[in-house]
């Protein structure tokens, strides 16, 4: 059996430039949360096809049944089988994961995107597959915005495209507290709503983008509040006001939310 952490990220500053595709292109510094993490359980050889089990001290039956059926580990699964060998295809689908759920769902901490990058690198190791950085960055891009940052293993980056361009910022590390409000706040919708309704009326702004870009993590939170640091809190606050209980001085959003964040004393 092999176990792996998968760990959640905050995003420090989150700076939507525009459309690109079917996504929104980004600039943001990730910071990967190591005291805040799921875990990757990898059998072989114990089942007859490939197996997604879920667990969590916090998630109700019906959500760890969902969970297990709408994966992005399957998604990554599925897109992996159609890069590798026959064989590594047969040895894959005679493998169990466990995934033990802690990052909360609809957090904006990156969970689901964590989960799949562990599992990909856990793939990699245990089925012995190799394919080049290119192929393997086409894949990452396939499966989700945030991946290509939780597979790079840094501490800290500046992030920008769809979230497949990863600058690490060599920084100390950030000790943080996080609270999760008791629901969950749809990722798309968030992002959709911004588009529509906040887009064109909050320009990108270069010039402070790379200046943030080049500072501390610590100095940005010091410095700056939520709204301005991060664009989706404006269409976050208005989807879900509850959000708003949570705001107080020194807490910032991260991604979509509904996760809050503040340093740590």
């Amino acid at each position: 059996m092999l176990v792996q952490n998968s760990y959640a990220k905050i995003n420090v500053f989150l700076k939507i430039i525009g459309k690109q595709q079917d996504y929104h292109a980004l600039c943001s510094r990730f910071v990967t949360v190591y005291s805040l993490s799921d875990c990757v359980l990898w059998e072989n050889d114990c089942v007859k096809q490939f197996t997604l089990v879920c667990e969590s001290p916090t998630l109700s039956t019906e959500h760890r049944i969902m969970l297990e059926q709408d994966n992005i580990i399957l998604k990554a699964k599925n897109i992996l089988e159609s890069y590798i060998t026959p064989l590594e295809q047969q040895l894959l689908n005679n493998v169990k994961i466990t995934l033990v759920k802690n990052i909360p769902l609809g957090s904006g901490l990156g969970g689901g995107s964590s989960n799949a990058a562990t599992f990909l690198k856990m793939a990699q190791k245990q089925l012995g597959i190799h394919l080049s950085h290119e192929t393997w960055m086409g894949i990452l891009k396939q499966i989700g915005a945030d991946v290509s940052f939780f597979w790079s293993e840094v501490a800290s980056a500046n992030v920008s495209g769809i979230g497949e361009h990863i600058q690490p910022f060599n920084e100390p590390p950030l000790r943080v507290e996080i609270i999760t409000p008791p629901f969950i706040c749809q990722t798309a919708k968030v992002y959709h709503y911004y588009s529509q309704k906040f887009l064109q009326n909050n320009p990108f702004n270069p010039t402070v983008v790379q200046q943030w870009s080049k500072t501390d993590s610590q100095t940005l939170l010091i410095e700056n509040d939520l709204h301005l640091l991060n664009d989706l809190s404006l269409s976050a606050f208005v989807l879900y006001p509850k959000l708003k209980e949570y705001a107080q001085e020194g807490w910032f959003l991260s991604g979509s939310g509904s996760s809050f964040f503040r340093l740590c004393a």
